[in-house]
């Protein structure tokens, strides 16, 4: 892509954010706190402003779409009205100032219940992907005609889909927060833990022993430093909203009726720079709402991947960033499906859809749930869809026997410690896969990999000193020492800082390797 593509993607989210802002909060569940003409004012002319600024830019410049300064503007904002509803996104019941929704108007191109198209235009925006294949691979749909097309009944789709941004859709975060200079102003003292994406919750690293050791504890504005530097790929992500960050921030996020359920397994709320992401992991359903910025998802239909595509998206293990440079130009089947999300959009993800992200923005805030809609009898998801089985056309079926399953972790793990003599064996192999992903990753894509693979090399390596030691009375064995040392080095070699903050903290004599 030439740098006058890259500065109209720019311009094009610049614009959208702007839009974003502005929204109504018809349909939400909304706080008390409402935003001020003069606050909503200062943002838009502050978008304004840096859009003029963008056009005069030189390419390089362009490149970075900060806010930089608020500019005051004559035109006078209504102050959007509150909307009276049942829960906000803390499940804590709202008192709301008064009823009904006072449209903004003068801005008939993106806001306004007649408005159309509302948020981005697709069609207008290049392929954020940069290759011939399509965009977006899964429908793009609004609330509204959804909501219209099923009379009201509770029906989700049996396939991933966005929810385009509209009055539905945004929410007082989006106006509060259109950017990273924005959020650290809020909230760049609170204390974020983050990890990179191959160890991040979802993935079995995560989950598995010994735990990751290359994540760190930060605050936020010192986190939003080193993204883009020195700690590429390090993501905040909170699953229970248990902090003092998350309690804070979802005073200003209210959740689009449509998607209120009676309780939630979890809550969702991630933070994180360019290239941050969760590898491929699969659950039940949810939903995840976009604060700011852009998030690439890729997909895959339910039940076992197939051999070809798992050894170069290695579900449960690589982040997409990993892999988004090999997948360019592929068919699907023989990529994931994708789409990127943009701000006030809503992603919806059936259960068990093998899903990953990569985040795409300066900085990309983002916030959702796994409903459970138990005491809505009438909710169901709709069979057999069409559009359902044309995805699935492209994408082989296959049985959980006929798949090499080397990606589970934890089954491997599991596996290894019921028969410890075959540790040795399962781990060589499912590191054989690893080392082939590296040896055959886009040059873009190389430090991440090698930083995956190094982690990998590392976490095996202490593990089979472990199991050795179980089936040899306290003692790992020398071919089990050796080839510990022999993953060690590979680790040295592919990337040094792994290996020091993952490889050399095992306590055991893998430091004198030279």
């Amino acid at each position: 892509m030439g740098s006058s593509g890259l500065i109209r993607v720019v311009l094009v989210a610049v614009v959208v954010c702007a839009a974003v802002m502005v929204f109504t909060t018809v349909g939400y569940h909304h706080s008390a706190a409402a935003t001020s003409p003069h606050a909503l004012e200062l943002r838009l002319a502050a978008l304004e402003a840096e859009v003029r600024r963008l056009r005069r830019a030189g390419p390089r410049e362009g490149l970075e779409p900060g806010l930089a300064t608020a500019a005051a503007s004559g035109e006078k904002l209504p102050q959007p009205a509150e909307v009276c509803g049942l829960k906000g996104a803390d499940g804590k019941k709202i008192h709301c100032a008064q009823p009904g929704v006072t449209p903004i108007s003068g801005h008939p191109a993106f806001i306004g219940p007649d408005a159309a198209p509302i948020g981005v235009d697709r069609e207008s925006i290049p392929n954020p992907f940069g290759d011939d294949e399509p965009a977006c691979d899964v429908p793009v749909h609004t609330i509204s005609s959804w909501i219209e097309a099923h009379k009201g009944h509770m029906v989700m789709p049996d396939y991933p889909c966005i929810f385009k941004a509209e009055p539905k859709t945004g929410f007082q975060a989006m106006v509060d927060y259109p950017d990273l200079e924005s959020l650290l102003k809020d909230f760049g003292n609170e204390s974020v833990t983050t990890q990179p994406g191959y160890a991040q919750a979802g993935g079995h690293f995560h989950y598995a022993a010994p735990h990751s050791r290359v994540g760190n504890v930060w605050r936020l504005r010192d986190l939003a430093r080193a993204w883009n530097t020195t700690h590429i790929g390090q993501y905040y992500s909170e699953f229970n909203c248990k902090t003092h960050f998350c309690q804070r921030f979802i005073r200003k996020v209210q959740i689009p009726e449509w998607f209120v359920a009676d309780s939630r397994a979890s809550t969702n709320f991630l933070v994180g720079g360019p290239g941050s992401g969760l590898p491929f992991h699969r659950h039940e359903q949810t939903f995840q709402m976009l604060v700011n910025g852009r998030k690439a998802w890729f997909l895959v239909p339910p039940g076992p991947v197939t051999d070809e595509l798992a050894e170069v998206v290695g579900p449960y293990v690589f982040p997409p960033d990993s892999f988004d440079a090999r997948i360019r130009g592929k068919p699907l089947g023989k990529r994931p499906l994708r789409c990127v999300q943009y701000p006030g959009e809503v992603i919806w993800l059936p259960p068990q859809w093998w899903h990953a992200t990569m985040n795409m923005g300066v900085a990309t805030v983002a916030y959702g749930q796994k409903p459970r809609y138990s005491s809505r009898a009438n909710l169901k998801h709709e069979p057999a869809s069409s559009i359902y089985t044309k995805v699935q056309e492209h994408f082989e079926k296959l049985q959980e026997g006929d798949v090499d399953w080397w990606y589970s972790i934890q089954g491997e793990l599991s596996k290894a410690k019921h028969m410890p003599k075959t540790a040795e064996t399962r781990f060589s192999h499912v590191l054989d896969k690893f080392q082939s992903a590296f040896d055959h990753s886009n040059p873009e894509d190389i430090q991440i990999m090698g930083d995956t693979v190094a982690f990998a090399y590392c976490f095996f390596s202490e593990n089979l000193l472990t199991m050795s030691a179980k089936a040899h009375d306290g003692h790992p064995d020398t071919s089990a020492e050796l080839r510990a040392k022999a993953w060690a080095a590979n680790a040295k070699r592919l990337s040094p800082e792994i290996y020091r903050l993952q490889c050399l903290k095992q306590g055991r004599d893998l430091k004198d390797l030279g």
